[in-house]
């Protein structure tokens, strides 16, 4: 999956506290090699992994936006969840 990273609230990786930059690390260890998406059986192609860099864990937004720019999915906790339902979603 692509990656795209993108000024938030802070304009780059030496700006984010510790937690912040763990979580993009484990987000971007997540998607490597995957190129798809699975939320209630259905399977979303071409996806990319957006990071906005934040300077905490709060203003640090991670998510998976499909191929027309839709958020379909945001990280929190370790984990990718879906949008709508905030169940987990698979990356394939």
């Amino acid at each position: 999956m692509k990656v795209k990273h993108k000024a938030g609230t802070r304009s780059s990786w030496k700006e984010m506290d510790l937690e912040s930059r763990l979580a993009v690390k484990l987000s971007e260890g997540f998607v490597r090699d995957k190129r798809s998406v699975i939320i209630n059986g259905k399977s979303f192609n071409h996806c990319m992994l957006v990071i906005h860099y934040g300077n905490n864990i709060l203003t640090t937004q991670i998510e998976i936006i499909d191929c027309t720019g839709l958020t379909i999915a945001f990280f929190s906790e370790g984990f990718f969840y879906d949008v709508i339902t905030k169940n987990r979603v698979e990356l394939i």
